[in-house]
């Protein structure tokens, strides 16, 4: 995880995630204007279109292989699944014979200490965001799109709740923003 906090280490970060809200914000020159954007899951440009969104994609956090119609440019992917289907995905990215960014994956004793943290199975997005605010030193984070517990996430017009408990992730995410 090193790559990720050199990347982030004394920058501004935006943190985009999936939901429907973003299409209507107006915030993709904010979002833009950060030195490094993390993106979450499909919340792509190459997926949704720029316009809600912004173009900027420093770095992709993904819980699965979404095949090779998502293949930002990045300089790193962090891939999430830490289990047997995570296991299969992994296995797709690395026999994929395109090129693509570097590519770590979420290590075992992070997922143990931000569970901890969290008191809760979290998901991509509150992982991220717990790991730049404990262990990055970043200027700042801002997140977008976060919400598809009260709106719809972007590529399925549905609510992003199966494995979520969305109480318990937004008190986690408010004491992170507040530290």
């Amino acid at each position: 995880m090193k790559q990720l906090q050199e990347i982030v280490r004394g920058k501004s970060v935006a943190l985009v995630g999936n939901a429907q809200s973003l299409l209507t914000e107006g915030k993709a020159d904010e979002i833009d204007a950060h030195d490094v954007v993390i993106r979450i899951n499909l919340g792509l440009p190459a997926v949704i279109g720029a316009s809600g969104i912004g173009r900027k994609h420093t770095v992709w956090v993904t819980a699965k292989y979404w095949g090779p119609l998502v293949q930002p440019t990045v300089d790193l992917i962090v891939f999430m699944k830490l289990t047997l289907i995570g296991d299969r995905d992994w296995e797709r990215f690395q026999g994929e014979k395109q090129q693509r960014p570097p590519m770590i994956r979420w290590p075992l004793a992070l997922a143990t200490e931000c569970e901890d943290y969290c008191q809760c199975d979290p998901g991509c997005g509150l992982r991220i965001l717990w790991f730049l605010k404990k262990h990055c030193e970043p200027k700042s984070v801002n997140i977008y799109g976060m919400d598809c517990w009260e709106t719809p996430n972007t590529w399925k017009n549905a609510f992003n709740t199966p494995n979520h408990n969305p109480k318990q992730e937004r008190a986690v995410i408010d004491r992170l923003l507040c530290d």
